[in-house]
């Protein structure tokens, strides 16, 4: 039966003070342990043991599980820039069924590349820009889905009406941006269409 995380680290005191020791010669990573949360801190730690963490109730083969697991690791992602990995596997819930979960942890590698500041700074920023990276996918897929519901001009309007007041200049670089985009995904699924 995986554990909580309270029996790896009895407290967030505990979890800081491990991380402290583990990651002394790396101040970037002290600096973001100062800004972490305590359950942030904890999930950390529990991490950089080694330990794989998942969220409570999904009969994981985790060696931890604990609530709210899904929204700390997250914010340890997009926040501080963490290398968190996770991989999904299958479990069966408590009514039989086969569902997908996830299982959190840190490479071996992303450890030890915590422990140099050099390296810690390149992962630092290899996360940063793959957090971007999503962000951007999802901003477009939210602004094509916008278009394709009610046309560039309902779309402006949308947009218009939730970012009030804009500037007509604005509203220029907000029409040329969404036609651009437009002109991109028809580019896009004219040239799927003809690899087909």
């Amino acid at each position: 039966m995986p554990l909580n995380l309270k029996s790896v680290f009895l407290n967030h005191i505990e979890a800081k003070a491990y991380l402290t020791t583990k990651f002394a010669n790396s101040s970037l990573v002290l600096t973001k342990i100062e800004c972490l949360t305590s359950k942030e801190r904890h999930l950390f730690a529990a991490l950089a043991k080694g330990l794989t963490i998942s969220e409570i109730g999904r009969n994981s083969l985790a060696d931890i599980e604990d609530v709210g697991v899904i929204s700390c690791v997250n914010n340890l992602i997009r926040n501080h820039c963490l290398p968190v990995s996770s991989n999904w596997y299958e479990v069966e819930n408590t009514t039989g069924e086969s569902v997908e979960t996830k299982r959190y942890f840190l490479t071996q590698e992303s450890i030890e590349a915590l422990q140099d500041n050099k390296l810690a700074q390149e992962a630092f920023k290899h996360v940063q820009t793959q957090v971007n990276a999503r962000r951007v996918s999802k901003e477009s897929k939210d602004a094509l889905r916008l278009i394709r519901k009610r046309g560039i001009v309902g779309a402006m309007m949308r947009v218009a009406t939730l970012y009030q007041p804009l500037t007509s200049r604005d509203s220029r670089k907000l029409e040329s941006g969404l036609i651009s985009l437009l002109t991109q995904n028809e580019i896009a699924l004219s040239q799927g269409a003809s690899n087909d």
